[in-house]
Parts: C-alpha cells; sequence; structure tokens
C-alpha cells in the first residue's frame, strides 16, 4: 500500500510497512488548516486506528513549513467575524469544537503512536496538532509559536492544556502572554523537541523513529500511551492498579511471547 485518496489535496496521505504519513498539504499558505482539511483528518485518524496494519503515524506538511495555524488571510478578508451559516454562531461554533476534539483528542487517545515532524513554521493550531502527537522532531529552521494573542485571541486546540502538559506552568505562561517565537534550540531545551536534526532530515528521521516503533508490540505501546495518560489524572496507586492489568493482559498475549522467543534466539547466537 502506498499513497491513498483521501477526497481531497488539502490532505495527502501513504501508507507504507506500517507506517502512515499524514501530510498537510497547502504548501502555499504554510499549510494554515480549513475545515475542510480538519473533516477529512478526523476521518483518516479514525480510519488508521482501525487499521491493524498501521503501527506509526508519521504527521509533517508539505513545503518548508509544518503549519501556521488557522487561516488568517481568511479571517482578514472576512474582517475577523465568523462564517456564520444557516446554523448561525452557535453551529458554527460546535462545528468547531468537534473538528478540534475530533483531531487532537484523537492523537491524543488513540493506540498508535505518532510522530510530528516540523520542518518549519509551527504556530497556533499547528502548534496544538504537533503537541498532540507522542513525539516531535525538528530541525534548525523550526520555529514554534502560540501566536493566539497577536490576533486577539486566547487560544485552541487544547495549546494551553498541552503547554502546561508536556513544559510546565512558568514556561507555557511565557509561551501563551507573549507569543514568543521559540527557536529549535530553545524548543529542545523546553521539551517541545524530542529530537533536534538537520533541517533536510527532519522527515527521514521521524520515519526512521516511526519505523521503529511499528516494529514493537503495538499491544504494549497501546499500554503504555494508557499508562502516561492515567498518570495525569490517577494517584500513584490507582496508576499502579490500571498498569499491572495492561501488564497482564500483554504478559498473555502474543506479541509478548513471541518477542521474548526472538530474544532468546539472539541470546543463544555466537
Amino acid at each position: 500500500m502506498s499513497g491513498i485518496d483521501t477526497g481531497t489535496e488539502e490532505l495527502l496521505l501513504d501508507v507504507t510497512d506500517g507506517v502512515a504519513t499524514i501530510t498537510l498539504n497547502r504548501p502555499d499558505a504554510k499549510n494554515a488548516v480549513t475545515p475542510r482539511m480538519l473533516d477529512t483528518l478526523i476521518d483518516v485518524l479514525a480510519d488508521l486506528e482501525e487499521n491493524t496494519d498501521v503501527r506509526a503515524i508519521v504527521l509533517t506538511g508539505a513545503g518548508k513549513a509544518f503549519c501556521a495555524g488557522g487561516d488568517v488571510k481568511a479571517f482578514a478578508e472576512r474582517g475577523g467575524d465568523v462564517p456564520v451559516g444557516d446554523g448561525g454562531v452557535q453551529e458554527w461554533f460546535d462545528n468547531r469544537t468537534r473538528r478540534q476534539v475530533g483531531v487532537v483528542g484523537k492523537l491524543r487517545s488513540m493506540n498508535t503512536p505518532s510522530i510530528a515532524a516540523l520542518p518549519g513554521a509551527t504556530a497556533g493550531a499547528g502548534l496544538g496538532l504537533a503537541l498532540a502527537c507522542d513525539l516531535r522532531i525538528g530541525g534548525p529552521s523550526t520555529l514554534l509559536t502560540t501566536a493566539f494573542i497577536k490576533i486577539g485571541l486566547p487560544g485552541d486546540f487544547g495549546v494551553a492544556w498541552q503547554l502546561r502538559d508536556l513544559i510546565g506552568a512558568g514556561p507555557a505562561t511565557r509561551l501563551l502572554l507573549l507569543s514568543d517565537r521559540v527557536g529549535a534550540d530553545e524548543a529542545l531545551n523546553l521539551g517541545l523537541l524530542t529530537w533536534l536534526v538537520p533541517d533536510d532530515e527532519v522527515r527521514s528521521t521521524a520515519h526512521d523513529i516511526a519505523g521503529r516503533l511499528a516494529a514493537s508490540s503495538a499491544q504494549a505501546i497501546g499500554a503504555m500511551k494508557a499508562n502516561l495518560r492515567d498518570a495525569r489524572h490517577l494517584d500513584f496507586e490507582a496508576a499502579m492498579d490500571a498498569e499491572l492489568v495492561r501488564y497482564r493482559a500483554c504478559a498473555d498475549g502474543d506479541e509478548h511471547k513471541a518477542a521474548v522467543r526472538a530474544f532468546a534466539d539472539r541470546s543463544r547466537r555466537p
């Protein structure tokens, strides 16, 4: 399997060797999100979650940016007004909420691990998408910013919650209130980036890491992600109890037994 038709050129999908690559494809607009792009992304993620042949996801952007966030040019053309349809303002906000939860929530909750490959600018909604992935890879040209305050908005796509969860209240507050532009080195030091590699290796490194994940136990990785989610809201004893339930399920699983046999075979080799 390789390139798959998503129904729109705004979002590309390729599945090769157990790795799904999703590409935000509006390079002339620095891959700013649109309702159609987000609706398609929701459907793609749902399909990938059900596809047992897909064991890792790479999310990236076409060209020299990851995602500049919302389409500010379209905002400006409307004079900042909400694009109200027949359903009125409430329907517009309901759809916006559905799209954001459907994308960010799914990336965070699905068992399939995800890697954001960030080739350049990552702002606003784009930052929310990147933070929702399990791992993030950038290069010297990677630039991250919340950007919301610059257009008089408090933020969306779960950026405030995700930033605070990942880097702590102090740095998150600074980045949100001041909308500082964070370069690659600072992003790595803050923990916003997991790896920093040369610009021309950002996507290839993401695929290398995804390949390693795809070769691992999908059941164990899904359980590890659940353990990390539990750590955010359960006390220590409750988290331990849940961890042990998942440990037993994996210990009884075929992937664990196959991995143990493979390890034993390697150990016996001269």
